[in-house]
Parts: structure tokens; sequence; C-alpha cells
């Protein structure tokens, strides 16, 4: 009897990589729209609604878009191994486009710190990007690679279970 229940659930175990790696590729495409970082007086900035001189988000658009929709084909086929890339990608685009934000915000604040500056609108923007602070989006994009990246690791964990 209790071989039959083992039995029974690791069916319905082996379905949830596929149902992980959806709802990741899901939450990673829905990412995309959310704010990542909020400067003031210029709005939040996401994947898909950014300034079109911030090009980390033009590049993380397509890359974040793609691990989303590469995520789910995987998942569909069943091509787990595969999910440790797209997860792993659409990390590292996060990491890149929120060091590339803070290195050129910083490289904005120090010119703008300069005592014989003399153009209020680097002024401006040194002062609004002091301000600026980082939004839900950030855990929603990383939620979604590390969800993808579960669905991975089930799978991987499954099949260790069934060859013993």
């Amino acid at each position: 009897m209790s071989s039959r229940i083992f039995f029974n659930s690791s069916s319905h175990l082996s379905q949830l990589p596929v149902l992980l790696g959806l709802f990741g590729g899901a939450v990673l495409a829905g990412g995309t729209e959310a704010p990542l970082i909020h400067v003031p007086i210029v709005g939040t900035i996401s994947y898909l609604r950014h300034p079109s001189y911030f090009g980390a988000c033009s590049i993380g658009e397509i890359v974040i878009l793609a691990a989303a929709a590469l995520s789910v084909g995987f998942a569909l086929l069943k091509r787990f191994k595969m999910l440790w890339l797209t997860g792993t990608v659409a990390l590292a685009q996060l990491i890149a486009t929120l060091v590339i934000f803070q290195h050129d915000a910083a490289t904005v604040v120090t010119k703008a710190d300069r005592p014989d500056l003399v153009d209020p609108l680097l002024m401006w923007a040194g002062s609004a990007l002091q301000q600026a602070r980082l939004e839900w989006g950030i855990a929603v994009v990383a939620g979604g690679a590390v969800i993808v990246l579960a669905a991975a690791a089930w799978d991987q964990r499954v099949r260790r279970i069934d060859r013993t």
C-alpha cells in the first residue's frame, strides 16, 4: 500500500518541474513591466518603459523576454537542463542592469558635484539620481528566475530519486 502511494505521488511530482518552469517563465515575462528603479521627477524605469539613453534596459528587455519564452518552451518540451541556462541568464541580466545603472548614476553624480559646474541640467540630474531608489520589480524578475532554476533543480532531484 505505501509503495502505491509513493508511485502516485511520484507521478504528480514529475509534473512539478513543468509547472514551475511555466510559472517561472510567466513571472519573468510579467517582471519586464514591473518597476525596477524610481528616479524622482523622471518616474519609474522598467525593462519595457525606460529612457532611450538607458541602453541596459533595451538589451535587458530582449534578454529577459527571451529567457521567459525559452523557459516556457523548454518546460513544455521537458528539457529541464536548459532551464539552468535560462534562469541563470535572467539573473545575470538583472544584476548587470543594476550594476550599469549604479555606475552610470555614480558617474553623473560625480560630474554634478564638481565645484566649477555651471550646467543646471547636469546639477538637476545629479540631484535626482542621488534620490533614486530600487523598486519591487527587481524581486519579481529575480523571483521568476529563481522559480525557473527551482524547476531545473526539482527535475534533477526527481531523476536522482528514480535512479535509486
